[in-house]
């Protein structure tokens, strides 16, 4: 019997018949083609390691490597901002506002697990995480080890008090209110995992409202659901928080033990934020014509920081800092870098930002129109060809 050599077609043939399909491949599962041969998939394992799950969904998640070539992955959450490094994760959501030592006092009830937490003005959320430190037992089944840990806020009883849920219930000695040297150290309030597209009936959680009347535009309440923004600057993390503030986070000056922080000199409220390459600026986008005022945030306004120094936005004639609002659109959604210049999407237009050094520092052009992007993470460049999701059904857009 003469032998020969047996050379199968790669891919796999769905459209004939078995028959029809002869000299192929008809079917198969968890395989792809090599140089036209299967090749078996690897499966999936967990990543994490030292803690069973994350706080909340994830928005956005970034990797890059200290200056000496530590490796760090970081995810954003609509509660929490993690960092994994040496397959362990630490949080560092960034904190609000710490009370000073006595601020903070503990109420409990014997047989209930429900605590009463009283800090005047606390301006808390329900759903927000505080931390407490400092604080004494309370005099029976609430012991300082319970209360010296971070707490999800159960519920807000008024501007001054609060509940939180202890996992064993007091009895009749806990009479105590914690000490005089209780600190609370608030993280900033979690966000939605959900986007609403306009205030009316159903709008925000339930209960929000009375039952039967929409909501109104005067109810607080975010219309978007969280979502995280982040760059390296160097070794540093950048982390805007879509329309809030920006924080950064140093692996070396810092440390897994350090949350992030808010940046000083920046703008408090902005919808996107990266670093310009290769002249290393810190650009904001949606942000603020006042540095430090929330309330001038403009959604078309870029704002950029003197060169080499995130700290500084506001302009002068020693610096390279400065802003420019942009036509076409109502609101910036997304920016990234692109072959040399930054292309900024808004919900109707695209716009490039690109360097042109002293005295203006960049240049500003819009390029096309009718082409909004559908989200803050709906772009990404390719070697110089960026791709984005447009607003309308069924719509991909690129350019070069």
């Amino acid at each position: 019997m003469s032998l020969f050599k047996l050379t199968l077609k790669p891919g796999i043939d769905k459209q004939n018949t078995e028959y029809g399909a002869e000299g192929g491949w008809i079917d198969g599962d968890n395989v792809r083609f090599r140089y036209g041969l299967p090749e078996k998939i690897g499966g999936w394992t967990y990543f994490e390691s030292s803690q069973s799950y994350l706080v909340g969904n994830v928005s956005e998640a970034f990797s890059w490597e200290s200056l000496i070539g530590v490796p760090y992955f970081v995810v954003g959450t609509n509660r929490k901002v993690y960092v994994n490094t040496g397959a362990f994760w630490y949080d560092i959501t960034p904190l609000r506002a710490t009370t000073s030592a006595g601020d903070v006092t503990f109420t409990a009830y014997a047989d209930s697990l429900t605590i009463f937490v009283t800090d005047t003005a606390h301006g808390a959320e329900e759903g927000d995480f505080v931390t407490f430190s400092g604080a004494s037992s309370l005099g029976g089944q609430i012991t300082a080890a319970i209360l010296n840990s971070e707490w999800q806020i159960t519920s807000i009883v008024n501007d001054n008090t609060y509940t939180i849920t202890s996992p064993v219930a007091a009895n009749a000695s806990d009479t105590g209110n914690g000490g005089a040297s209780v600190v609370g150290a608030y993280q900033i309030s979690v966000g939605s995992d959900v986007s609403f597209y306009d205030y009316g009936f159903g709008t925000g959680t339930w209960g929000a409202a009375a039952w039967g009347v929409p909501r109104p535009d005067t109810l607080v309440l975010s219309l978007l659901s969280r979502t995280w923004v982040f760059d390296n600057y160097g070794e540093d993390l950048i982390l805007q928080l879509v329309d809030g503030p920006i924080y950064t986070w140093s692996p070396t000056n810092d440390g897994v033990s350090v949350r992030a922080s808010a940046i000083a000199g920046a703008p408090t409220k902005s919808t996107y934020a990266l670093i310009s390459s290769p002249d290393r600026h810190l650009v904001c986008f949606g942000t603020e014509t006042t540095v430090g005022d929330p309330t001038t945030q403009d959604p078309m306004f870029v704002r950029f920081s003197n060169q080499e120094d995130i700290n500084t936005f506001t302009e002068s004639v020693t610096n390279t800092a400065g802003g420019q609002r942009l036509s076409d659109g109502s609101y910036i959604v997304s920016a990234i870098r692109s072959r040399g210049q930054i292309l900024i999407f808004t919900d109707t237009s695209l716009h490039g930002q690109q360097y042109i050094g002293p005295p203006y520092t960049f240049g500003f052009q819009q390029l096309a129109a009718n082409c909004g992007c559908a989200g803050p993470h709906a772009a990404v460049d390719v070697n110089g060809l960026a791709f984005w999701m447009g607003l309308t059904p069924s719509s991909f857009l690129t350019a070069r």
